[in-house]
């Protein structure tokens, strides 16, 4: 699965908070360290599977387990509308 930030979407790190923003009605979610190097890898055109994998293997956490979790987080966004998904 791949993932593309909508244009009016930017992810952001200020001051050792980081934000998904969106700055068509400047609506944010705060993101925990976590889940903002997923997202930043997923926006860099990682694929879901890949920064899966990644993640386990840096962090020995079972990859299933990581892939499960960003991919509620994916879609919590998607529902958000603020991020789009192309199945591959």
């Amino acid at each position: 699965m791949r993932v593309q930030m909508r244009p009016n979407v930017q992810i952001v790190s200020r001051d050792g908070d980081n934000f998904v923003l969106n700055l068509r009605n400047g609506e944010y979610w705060h993101l925990n360290s976590s889940a903002y190097t997923m997202l930043t890898r997923i926006a860099d055109g990682e694929t879901v599977d890949e920064v899966a994998r990644d993640i386990s293997a840096a962090t020995s956490a079972p990859e299933q387990t990581v892939r499960d979790d960003l991919t509620e987080l994916v879609d919590q966004l998607r529902k958000a509308k603020l991020v789009e998904v192309r199945h591959s």
